[in-house]
């Protein structure tokens, strides 16, 4: 399927992928042709059963590849706060073996403003060794979520998208505040 459509200019990709059901576009997401997988991608993101097919996907280890769960918990991350068990998908991605996948998982958690995962963060750090990026990566989810403010997790993300997709309430005041707190820590 993947090469038929590797084969097709953009428009007839796109077009022949909207007419596919969305568990063969979820397959088509961990397609090793690029193309393929991006328009997988937009074509998810449009779904409205996107985000729960792109869940039930990680959550049934059925995307395979790096590029497939990026992508996948960039499904997530563009619909904020929308769907409840996204943060089972990110917690069954933190450990992945490639760090962009495991960044983007404590992204949606952090930015989900869960609180209640504190305790879940704090046992898996506990397990971890602290000198690997993880353990790292982790222990700055954990100080965002406490201190209610996830920019410091990542301090580059836009506050008007953190306000409009995530509801960060003072999102530009947290972002300021999380700026200084770094540049403070780094000096």
């Amino acid at each position: 399927m993947a090469a038929e459509l590797a084969g097709l200019d953009e428009a007839a990709m796109q077009a022949r992928m909207r007419q596919l059901d969305t568990d063969t576009v979820i397959e088509l997401l961990n397609s090793r042709r690029g193309k393929v997988a991006g328009f997988a991608f937009d074509c998810l993101v449009e779904r409205p059963d996107g985000e729960a097919a792109v869940i039930a996907a990680i959550l049934g280890d059925r995307l395979t590849r790096r590029d497939a769960k990026v992508m996948g918990t960039n499904v997530l991350t563009l619909r904020g706060r929308s769907h409840p068990a996204a943060i089972e998908a990110y917690f069954h991605l933190i450990d992945d073996r490639n760090e962009e996948v495991g960044d983007n998982a404590l992204f949606g958690i952090v930015f989900a403003q869960c609180r209640e995962h504190i305790g879940r963060l704090r046992g898996m750090l506990d397990r971890l060794d602290r000198r690997l990026w993880l353990a790292r990566q982790v222990a700055s989810a954990i100080r965002a979520l406490e201190e209610d403010n996830p920019f410091l997790y990542s301090r580059y993300y836009g506050p008007e998208c953190a306000e409009r997709v995530w509801g960060v309430r003072n999102a530009t005041e947290k972002s300021r505040a999380a700026n200084s707190a770094i540049d403070r820590q780094e000096a």
